[in-house]
């Protein structure tokens, strides 16, 4: 370890090397002159004196050397020069060096941009304190087959109480809100809001900017106060200094439109559960929270959902089973007394898993091991050029050796030169990556989380940095072990032809072979998905999107009834639903009459994004005789159906009348106590209409059309009767089959939202500022939210899926041009080391014909082994794909047999060329080489 003194001699020595040479000059002159003095005492002259002491010193020079090499910096000094004489030595090949430089380019740059999205996905930590140990925990209806269900608070608070694997346990639950500005006419800022416990913040361990945070004191005070984000303060609040104290009204359904104060704002990075809420407040104000409070079993108990924190050194594992262990303890102490409660079982989730859902992280890591591959072809690619170099440089090698330098030396030149151009292919492929990230970023920020987190940090830098290190060892040991040992006496004897040596070409040929084979691998792999692409698209959704503007509103909070409604409670509602849902048909005429607009319609939401987690009872029927499995109660108005043109199958389709049947069934008096067949004869039937997998499922050997089913049939039971049977619509995505679905009539909530369905005969982009201003006009007060095609919303579904297949695709098709370069350059070789040969062919009356043939045939031996290869370790690789595959098999044999006819189409044309120049070759030209 050199010590301080000799640090700041070696870095005088680097950097004041005039300086440091004009003293080593002075010191080997006063040397001189001491030794020449000295032999002048002993009776030489003056001039026989100075020459004996030169000659004892001997070269100047080498002397000065030899001082200099004792130090750490003659090191550092030789690794620059060697940096010198490499990109000297790049300059004097300027198309190899541009070609090199392009395909690490590439490489290096593809990898670094599928890095920065893995980087911002998954391994930067989300913005909480050892965001590793914190999890989500959710009721498992394992009967439903529905993981992730909210559950009730009691529960919860027996989690906490039991728990030795959790520290701490907080919940919450969340909704969409409306801000409301202190100007009534001022528009409604759209937001979400959350409930939590006092403890959500501590567990999280997250600190606000300004104020404070909710505590346990403000959930027993019910304290309204409220949380707020920073993105929220800047747009709500203009980022007032002054904002803690003020306060913010909210238009929600979830407590009563109560102020809030604002106490606190938290960092600009934070966000919970996602990054759409704005506001935190104490779940006591939720004004139902004691009666909710109170219940474990019903399904409207069961809203809330728990985060916790891992005790020391306890794993997701050890909660999931101590949290199993808990749940069948309850059911034992808690029995059931509501049909469809799911049970007391509990999933475990990491934090970072449900932000980034269950299958992107796989996805993610699959395109990064493909670009990888790229990469490795790159590699390869510049390996074989630099062989092909070494070809022109045996005699610079030979003559080196002859001079003295010994192996390790040449080694560790070519090694520098490796590395120097690494280092600036990286360079280019950073550059390549930062304006390709922000474009990839772009293009994915809907369909991936935390895109707007993409950026080329510090991380990614230090992984590109490793990256060039890595490639440029790979890509240039093998190379300069190679040319470092060629035998001196061999080299001047043969000349160029020297390099033919059969190392040389077995080292090029395994490494076209390679990259075939991973070419092979990287095309099956994009085959399958691509071709699993196509078959979802071709799924008939059961509804016609094309054509359709799905118009996203919200509807405000109306005003608390009066003193005089409140004595006659179902009469004011049914009268507010009756207004409102006239309000909703004003809507419908005033945008049915712009030009263009051919039908429109309400529905609840067209496209189902979460969990079927409805539960039906039908009288005469045992529970446990009603199949289980997912569930979905949705709401339409009475044109949805033909404006989707959805088929019918039974019965009839909703009218506008059923919409007052409806009104008149929720606001019926229903005397809870009652046996259920008694409930039956006394209710009156809201008229729904089903689809073809509800009839399947609950009425399999029997017409549905005039069934009676109910829900919630301990408490105020609604009841239900089927007036129609629909096809199937796949409203969860074409990749998941349909689920069993019952449509009510569609009435207005306040606050609530709708889904408004404009079918056009023009582009129905085109319409949307008209459609919006119609809304505003018949309807004051309501948000427009979006207006979207409902054809783009139905792909959104399976947008992950495509931009998987796209991008794995775009990887593959690098990898097979990459590919078919190496293979033009081994061709090549091969024909300019085989030039006699040829001419001699030719000379002896081989026709061009038979020439092309020749080179094309020895040309595909290794492509075609490396295809033999590649099939292989497909079949084994694309094993991986099989949760990303829609009726597709891992193994297709089609696909498999199409790309791989593909590369080796490839491979030919690769070939064909350098057979063209080989077939024109002069043989007098050629014999003289």
């Amino acid at each position: 370890m050199p010590t301080l003194r000799a640090i700041s001699r070696g870095l005088r020595a680097l950097f004041h090397r005039d300086e440091t040479n004009r003293e080593l000059d002075d010191e080997l002159a006063h040397y001189i002159e001491l030794s020449a003095a000295e032999k002048e005492r002993a009776g030489m002259s003056r001039a026989a004196a100075l020459h004996a002491a030169r000659a004892e010193v001997g070269s100047a020079e080498s002397v000065k050397e030899e001082v200099r090499s004792g130090g750490w910096e003659s090191r550092v000094d030789t690794v620059r020069r060697d940096i010198v004489l490499a990109v000297r030595s790049l300059r004097r090949t300027p198309t190899f060096t541009a070609i090199a430089l392009l395909t690490l380019a590439l490489g290096v740059g593809a990898n670094t941009t599928m890095f920065s999205v893995v980087n911002a996905v998954m391994l930067r930590p989300l913005p909480y304190r050892a965001p590793n140990d914190l999890v989500l925990v959710w009721t498992n209806d394992v009967q439903r087959g529905l993981p992730r269900e909210a559950t009730a608070r009691s529960t919860i608070l027996d989690w906490r109480e039991r728990t030795r694997t959790l520290s701490d346990v907080a919940y919450f639950t969340t909704q969409r809100a409306a801000a409301l500005g202190n100007d009534p006419s001022s528009p409604r800022e759209r937001t979400r809001s959350a409930l939590s416990s006092g403890n959500l913040f501590a567990v999280l361990g997250a600190d606000p900017v300004k104020g404070r945070v909710i505590t346990a004191e403000d959930e027993s005070a019910r304290a309204n106060v409220a949380v707020i984000s920073y993105a929220f303060w800047q747009r709500h609040f203009s980022g007032a200094p002054d904002v803690l104290g003020k306060t913010l009204h909210l238009d929600d359904d979830a407590r009563g439109g109560q102020p809030l104060t604002v106490i606190g704002v938290m960092p600009r990075d934070f966000y919970f559960p996602d990054k759409l809420t704005d506001v935190w407040m104490p779940a006591t104000t939720y004004w139902r929270f004691d009666r909710e409070s109170s219940e474990r079993f019903p399904s409207w108990a069961r809203r809330w959902t728990a985060v916790a924190r891992l005790a020391r050194g306890r794993t997701v594992h050890d909660a999931s089973t101590e949290l199993a262990g808990i749940g069948k303890g309850l059911a034992t102490q808690y029995v059931s007394t509501v049909p469809d409660f799911p049970g007391f079982a509990a999933s475990v989730v990491p934090v970072l898993d449900f932000v980034t859902g269950p299958g992107l992280q796989s996805s993610l890591w699959i395109l990064f091991a493909a670009v990888t591959m790229v990469l490795l072809i790159a590699c390869a690619n510049v390996a074989n050029l630099l062989i092909a170099r070494s070809a022109t440089r045996q005699r610079e090698f030979v003559l080196r050796r002859a001079l003295g330098a010994d192996r390790a030396r040449i080694v560790g030149q070519l090694v520098v030169e490796s590395l120097t151009l690494a280092v600036t292919g990286s360079a280019i492929g950073l550059f390549i990556a930062t304006w390709s990230t922000k474009l990839l970023a772009g293009v994915i920020a809907n369909y991936v989380p935390r895109a707007d987190e993409i950026t080329v940090d510090a991380r990614v830098l230090v992984f590109t940095a490793a990256t060039a290190i890595a490639v440029g060892l790979i890509f240039g040991i093998l190379p300069a072990l190679q040319s470092s040992t060629a035998d001196a006496s061999d080299a001047l004897r043969e000349g160029a032809r020297a390099t033919g040596a059969v190392h040389t070409r077995r080292l090029r040929s395994a490494l076209v072979l390679a990259e075939c084979a991973i070419a092979m691998v990287l095309l099956a792999g994009a085959g399958l998905l691509m071709k699993s692409l196509d078959r979802l698209r071709a799924v008939d959704p059961g509804f016609a999107p094309r054509g359709v503007l799905t118009v996203r509103l919200e509807f405000p909070a109306e005003p608390p009834p009066t003193a005089a409604e409140l004595t006659q409670t179902s009469a004011t509602a049914q009268a507010r639903a009756r207004a409102r849902t006239e309000r909703a048909e004003q809507v419908l005429a005033s945008v049915a009459s712009l030009a263009g607009v051919s039908a429109a319609g309400y529905s609840d939401d067209l496209f189902v994004n979460g969990q079927g987690n409805e539960s039906i009872t039908i009288p005469g029927r045992d529970e446990s005789t009603i199949p289980a499995g997912e569930l979905n109660e949705a709401a339409a108005s009475a044109d949805f159906f033909t404006l989707m043109h959805v088929r019918l199958r039974a019965g009839r389709y909703p009218t506008r009348d059923d919409a007052a049947q409806k009104i008149r069934a929720l606001w019926t008096g229903v005397i809870t106590d009652m046996p259920l067949a008694e409930k039956e004869r006394h209710a009156v039937f809201e008229p729904v209409v089903v689809n073809e997998a509800f009839a399947r499922r609950y009425f399999p050997n029997e017409s549905a059309v005039g069934k009676r089913f109910c829900i919630d049939p301990t408490n105020k039971t609604y009841w239900y009767e089927i007036v129609g049977v629909v096809g199937d619509m796949h409203r969860q995505g074409l990749e998941k089959a349909p689920i069993p679905e019952y449509y009510g009539p569609y009435i207005p909530s306040a606050p609530g939202r709708a889904d408004l369905l404009v079918r056009t005969s023009v582009d129905p982009a085109s319409l949307a500022a008209a459609i919006t201003e119609r809304v505003n006009k018949a309807w004051p007060g309501v948000t427009v939210v979006s207006a979207l095609p409902a054809e783009a919303l139905l792909g959104g579904f399976s947008a992950q899926r495509a931009l998987q297949a796209w991008l794995l695709a775009a990887f593959a098709l690098l990898a097979v041009l990459l590919a078919a370069v190496g293979i033009f350059g081994l061709v090549q070789y091969a024909v300019s080391e085989r030039t006699r040969e040829i001419g001699v062919r030719v000379a002896l009356g081989a026709s061009p014909g038979e020439v092309m043939s020749l080179v094309i045939r020895d040309g595909m031996k290794m492509p075609a082994l490396g295809l033999a290869v590649g099939v292989a370790a497909a079949f084994i690789g694309t094993r991986a794909l099989g949760r990303f595959l829609f009726n597709v098999t891992p193994t297709d044999p089609v696909t498999f047999i199409a790309v791989a006819l593909g590369l080796l189409i490839v491979a030919a044309v690769a070939c064909y060329v350098p057979g063209r120049w080989a077939a024109k070759t002069d043989p007098m030209t050629a014999l003289r080489k």
